[in-house]
């Protein structure tokens, strides 16, 4: 058997070492006790990159994992699905042990030989070969970790998924655990009802995610600092810890207005109110706000609006907003918001967005200083994900470039990805795009270009 050993990571950390272990701590320390865990995490918070790391580099977290080469870490992707049913996503667990057992053991290949996995078979037989695959490899001293990717969002998951994969675990006496990574609090007797039989496996251990403090939003700041090529001056840092708090995509897309805004020498001010009014961070905050429960919502604008009333103590009903760092204390005790463009969304605060004309390229075009995608003249932005919109954006910087697979990769999950996208998962992304560009009446705007990649065709 050949082990994978690094040194040092080849990319950079997503967050420092020390948050990246705890977090590593807290989720392993009932995967050693040989029980399940889920993962609660705010919207767009990093949970992908973040898995991913540990994934790729498990070694830096040996004291936290344990023996990492007891282990095989499994990330299961959903972009990856080649059929959204049951089927198609056991045929997807499957494909990604085998995938990660490869890089462990050269007789992978020789056992994905011997289990296959395609599309002729019955969805009882791939259960039962799902459940040898994880005994096959138990057999070799490995007990499999898959790390369940949007569990909660598999739109076509029902009964008979759940309680099919307690059943798949439950014969692996052992040798299987799950770490599922959710943004809904399956703690809530609304969603309790939703898994079934799972809820045993989902429930036993509960780890909150919250959005991260001031050495992780420093390190981020000079991460994003580096990727730009810039710095950011004492009070640039002190308004993105203003206006994003700790979430990271915030960062993320904030610190490059900054560095936008800087190019037309903006004050302070100004661009203070270009980062509360850019939809890039508008929308993914309006998002986060939009998941909520309806009684959360309430509660936060009673906070923001209580004309005057402080919020000091709170309510058991609420206690997932502490949890995932949607609130927190300022100087004075007093409840707020995690930064000031939620406390924004929250108030509800409407502002005009102000739009370039129309480039021409299709009828479709991008506006920097705003975030606004128009066609013809009209906003379409909130039309597309947010994986869409960063596609769109980068296409529309420079139309007569072809971008390749990788390219869309990265704008899409940023460089910092531990591992490849695949081509596959990409083309899925494009082709719902596609679709949607061709309901705004451009079917013929983006061009796949066999075995390079895409282009708009202007």
């Amino acid at each position: 058997m050949s082990t994978k050993t690094t040194s040092a990571p080849e990319v950079a950390p997503p967050l420092t070492i020390a948050t990246l272990k705890k977090y590593a701590q807290e989720v392993f320390t009932p995967i050693r006790r040989g029980e399940c865990v889920s993962t609660i995490w705010p919207l767009m918070a990093g949970r992908r990159i973040r898995n991913k790391f540990i994934i790729s580099y498990p070694e830096l977290f040996s004291e936290e994992i344990g023996n990492p080469s007891k282990y095989l870490l499994v990330y299961v992707e959903p972009l990856e699905l080649t059929e959204e049913s049951n089927s198609g996503f056991i045929r997807l667990v499957a494909k990604s042990i085998l995938e990660a057992f490869s890089q462990k053991n050269t007789k992978a290949f020789k056992i994905g030989a011997e289990l296959s996995f395609d599309e002729s078979l019955g969805y009882s037989t791939l259960l039962d070969r799902l459940a040898q695959l994880v005994s096959t490899v138990s057999s070799f001293g490995l007990a499999t970790v898959l790390f369940l990717g949007e569990f909660d969002e598999l739109s076509f998951a029902n009964s008979i998924l759940h309680n099919n994969l307690k059943s798949v675990w439950a014969r692996a006496g052992g040798s299987l655990q799950f770490i599922f990574l959710l943004q809904d609090d399956v703690t809530r007797p609304e969603s309790i009802k939703k898994y079934d039989e799972i809820n045993s496996l989902l429930l036993r251990n509960v780890v909150y995610v919250p959005l991260v403090g001031d050495e992780d939003i420093d390190y981020l700041i000079d991460y994003f600092a580096k990727r730009l090529d810039r710095s950011f001056s004492k009070d640039e840092r002190t308004l993105l810890r203003e206006v994003c708090g700790g979430h990271p995509y915030l960062l993320s897309s904030c610190t490059r207005l900054i560095a936008l805004m800087n190019e037309c020498q903006a004050s302070l001010e100004e661009i203070r109110e270009v980062l509360l009014s850019h939809f890039e961070p508008r929308s993914a905050t309006q998002k986060i706000f939009d998941n909520l429960l309806p009684s959360e919502q309430e509660f936060l604008k009673n906070m923001v609006l209580g004309n005057g009333t402080a919020v000091t103590n709170l309510p058991p009903s609420v206690s997932s907003l502490l949890n995932l760092g949607l609130i927190k204390k300022d100087e004075e005790g007093k409840w707020v918001p995690f930064g000031e463009i939620f406390a924004a969304i929250i108030k509800g605060d409407q502002v005009e967005v102000a739009h370039s004309p129309d480039s021409g390229s299709h009828g479709l075009h991008y506006d920097e200083s705003t975030g606004g995608i128009t066609v013809g003249g009209v906003n379409v932005e909130e039309k597309f994900t947010r994986q869409e919109y960063d596609i769109l954006r980068f296409f529309l910087k420079d139309l007569t470039k072809l971008r390749s697979r990788e390219e869309i990769g990265e704008a899409m999950w940023g460089e910092q990805s531990y591992d490849k996208y695949s081509d596959w998962a990409i083309d899925q992304i494009m082709s719902k795009l596609r679709k949607k560009l061709k309901s705004l009446g451009m079917e013929k705007a983006l061009v796949t270009v066999r075995g390079r990649g895409y282009k708009f065709s202007i």
